[in-house]
């Protein structure tokens, strides 16, 4: 007489590839999740050490422009806020998820430089170069280097 195996034994088998099949794919299910997380964990990072050195760019500018105001290098100056402009613009591309508040200090900054720049620029059109106030633009660019330093505080990770 047969046992239950000898008769069934295709079965059995078939029944085994399939358990097995399905605990295959469940682990490479789970393999690509978590490649999926180390991946956007990475763009993550990556895109907060952009940030950084976008604001340590913008923040190296803005000393370099006070030194201009000092010395009025207003030729020079121009082209500076141009600079310092496309660096916040580049933080706020680089961060869609920043909030309300770290949008506007970015936005409001993005607005005082190219106000500055029109002014130093129409100020050299006119020939009244020596009508701008050095100490009073530093004010504003210490004012603002100011606000994106707690923006940056907000979007660095803790400890570095």
């Amino acid at each position: 007489m047969p046992s239950f195996f000898d008769t069934n034994w295709g079965d059995v088998a078939t029944l085994l590839g399939f358990f097995v099949t399905i605990l295959t794919l469940e682990r490479t299910k789970t393999a690509a999740i978590a490649a999926k997380n180390a991946a956007e964990s990475t763009k993550s990072e990556v895109l907060r050490i952009d940030t950084i050195i976008e604001f340590s760019a913008a923040i190296e500018i803005m000393a370099e422009i006070k030194r201009l105001h000092r010395v009025k290098a207003w030729q020079i100056v121009s082209d500076r806020y141009a600079a310092v402009c496309r660096s916040l613009t580049s933080i706020q591309k680089l961060n869609p998820d920043l909030g309300t508040e770290q949008r506007s200090v970015l936005g409001g900054a993005i607005v005082q430089f190219r106000r500055m720049e029109n002014q130093v620029d129409r100020a050299g059109v006119l020939n009244q170069l020596d009508s701008l106030d050095p100490a009073k633009l530093n004010k504003i660019v210490s004012k603002l280097e100011d606000e994106l330093r707690i923006v940056l505080l907000s979007v660095r990770p803790a400890g570095i």
